[in-house]
Order: C-alpha cells, then sequence, then structure tokens
C-alpha cells in the first residue's frame, strides 16, 4: 500500500497521504483534503464515451448531480497501477438525512429514471450486461471448479484452500439453485421491460455511490463502475449493502424500497429476481475469482483473515433469505416462490453440506429437488 500512496502524490502532486477504508469505501486523506478512490479495470478506460452521455441525461433529466473526476498532472483521469486503474473524486462535507435509506432509495430511482432516453450505441456492447446474470453467475461457478482441479493436482493445501474445498458444495448448490429461481421466474422475459425503467447501473451498487452534502444538494460518484443493465441489479446490491452494514433489519430495507416506490413501481417478479441475488454467494465466488489469479507467493499469505468474513456473509445471507419473503408479502403484498433452504451442519460435524427437503406450501418452487436427501 505504501508503493501505492507513493503513486498517488507523484501523480497528483500531493504532499502527504493517508489511506482509510470505512464501509467499504477507499478515503485518501490528502494535503489538499478529502479524496474518494474508486477503481475499474483497465478496459474500462475507453468508457468515456457511455460516462459522458450518462451524465447528460442525469443533468437534464433530475436534479442529481454527477461527482467531478480529478485530473493527474499528465491530465488523465485515472493512475495505473498494474492490472487496476484508480481515479479519485474530491471528497465533500457529507451528512446523514433523515430517513436516510427512503432518501437513498428515492435518489437511486431518480438516477435510473434519468437514463430511460439513453439508446443502445454499439459503442457501449462491451459494458452491456443486461440479460446475462445467469451466464455471469455461471461463469463465476466454473472458475470455482477450475480452482479447485488445479489445486487438487497440488497435493498440498493451506487452510484456505481446505475451507474452499469444504464449501464447494454448498457454495456451488447456491449458486445454481439461485440460478434456476432467476429464470425459473421470468428473468430474460422481463429484462427488456424492466430496461425501459432506466439504462444505466452500478456494478456494485455501494455506500459512497449516492452522496448527501450538508447543503441539500445530492451527488452521483463512482461513475466507471456504471454498467448498462436494469435498475434491480441497484436494488439487490443495495439491499446486500444495508443488510453487510446493519444485520437484516427490516425496517431499513423495506425503508429502502418504498424511498425508491415513490418514484418508480417495481413489478412482483423484481422482488424474485433480488431474492435470487441474495441466494446466490456473490461476495464469495467473487473471493475465489481473486485467489484463482494470485501467485503462489500471493497465496500463501491468504488465511483465517480471508475466510472469517466469507462465514460471516454466508451466515448473514441465510438470515436474510428467512425473512426477506415475508417483509416483501407484509409490507407490499407480493407473494415470493419458496425454495427448498441449504443448511450447513454443525462444526463437529465437519461442515458437511446438503440441502434438507422442507414442507413447502403450494406453489413452491424446487429446482433441485434432487438433491434432498439428506
Amino acid at each position: 500500500m505504501e508503493e501505492l500512496l507513493g503513486k498517488f502524490c507523484e501523480e497528483y502532486s500531493f504532499v502527504d497521504v493517508e489511506w482509510k477504508e470505512e464501509n467499504g469505501r477507499k478515503l485518501l486523506y490528502t494535503d489538499r483534503g478529502l479524496h474518494y478512490i474508486h477503481t475499474c479495470p483497465p478496459s474500462y478506460r475507453a468508457k468515456g464515451f457511455l460516462v459522458e452521455k450518462a451524465i447528460e441525461a442525469i443533468h437534464k433529466n433530475c436534479d442529481l448531480k454527477v461527482l467531478p473526476i480529478c485530473k493527474a498532472n499528465d491530465d488523465n483521469y485515472h493512475m495505473k497501477d498494474g492490472e487496476v486503474l484508480y481515479y479519485l473524486q474530491e471528497g465533500m462535507r457529507e451528512t446523514t438525512w433523515e430517513r436516510h435509506y427512503f432518501n437513498l432509495g428515492r435518489s437511486l430511482a431518480e438516477f435510473h429514471q434519468s437514463t430511460r432516453t439513453l439508446s443502445w450505441d454499439k459503442l457501449y456492447l462491451p459494458y452491456r450486461s443486461l440479460g446475462t446474470w445467469p451466464e455471469m453467475w455461471e461463469k463465476k461457478c466454473k472458475t470455482y471448479e477450475s480452482l479447485l482441479d488445479s489445486l487438487e493436482r497440488s497435493k498440498a493445501f493451506n487452510p484456505f484452500e481446505v475451507y474452499l474445498f469444504t464449501m464447494f458444495t454448498y457454495i456451488q448448490v447456491s449458486a445454481s439453485t439461485a440460478i434456476d429461481y432467476l429464470n425459473g421466474n421470468g428473468y430474460k422475459r422481463l429484462t427488456n421491460a424492466i430496461s425501459k425503467q432506466g439504462k444505466i447501473a452500478f456494478q456494485n451498487f455501494q455506500d459512497g455511490h449516492i452522496l448527501f452534502h450538508e447543503s441539500g444538494k445530492r451527488y452521483i460518484a463512482g461513475q466507471y463502475s456504471w454498467v448498462l443493465d436494469m435498475r434491480t441489479r441497484d436494488i439487490g446490491q443495495g439491499i446486500k449493502w444495508i443488510v453487510r452494514k446493519n444485520g437484516w433489519q427490516e425496517d431499513k430495507v423495506i425503508e429502502f424500497l418504498v424511498g425508491y416506490q415513490c418514484i418508480a413501481q417495481l413489478y412482483p417478479e423484481e422482488y424474485c429476481f433480488i431474492f435470487a441475488m441474495l441466494l446466490y454467494p456473490s461476495r464469495f465466488l467473487k473471493t475465489v475469482e481473486i485467489y484463482s489469479l494470485m501467485g503462489d507467493e500471493e497465496r500463501a499469505l491468504a488465511g483465517e483473515d480471508w475466510q472469517t468474513p466469507l462465514d460471516e456473509e454466508l451466515a448473514t445471507m441465510e438470515q436474510v433469505l428467512g425473512q426477506y419473503p415475508e417483509a416483501i408479502r407484509q409490507y407490499f403484498g407480493v407473494e415470493i416462490p419458496e425454495i427448498h433452504w441449504l443448511w450447513r451442519l454443525p462444526e463437529d460435524d465437519n461442515k458437511t453440506i446438503c440441502i434438507c427437503d422442507t414442507e413447502s406450501s403450494g406453489g413452491s418452487y424446487e429446482p433441485f429437488s434432487d438433491y434432498s436427501d439428506c
């Protein structure tokens, strides 16, 4: 990290810098004030045309403002370090509004609605994820399989690799069930209709993408993470972020959804798509993807500090999966099809993974009935 901070000083002429991570946000404290750090793949350098057109639509159609990106000394908007592009945005005097999650949901809906008029230009196709969730999720599952295949050939595993082998069945069945559930509830059929409610989404919507200034103005940040996708992606990721930050607190999740729908109503099926997102172990599989790209020396450093947050996330999401359908039924009157639940047995049973066949009400969704015998 020291080397990266030195590059920031060199590229932006900072005299002194200090880095901090807070609620998943990367903050850079400098002699010229606070800056937000964002990252994106090198290929996103060419995304400027899409970003520019989207900003024009946002500023034209709503009162949200897009936070400018800081220029480096060479007039570039990015700084490259290895296989990562970094870009900075100046920090601001943020505040938390009353009914924060309501206003967060409302602002997110306004952002989506403002991008409805964007057209599908061929130049944007490399950044289009609309309609591809099942394929993207399946690809990450195959990365997990390939990693374990390569590790098996080495026949010498560190503790984190043992953990990856232990969790394989649970993660793969969770992901496969999420994919089948997504497809079984009309994902392919409805993507184009939902996209008419907004053309742009964040790659991973979270804290820091919508900022509330103490003056009352609202800002959008992290624009190089924009992709062409439907609004449900941001809503589902937003709920995941709320849960990661607070645990399952029904009132905050409902407040977020109510705020969104005071601007734009959701399709009933979107609640199911969000449920599939909650079931899909995205953070676990992203960690696997990162690990698969590491060299041997880097892998040797991976240990319990990697495993613990993944276990905590899975445990939290198991609780959410049990609470979310009833909350949606109660507050919005939408019935979400049930599925057979995944259970991890206690430590003293070597964390054996199975799917328990539970009694379901009529109309339940059972994509993996072949796996129901424990």
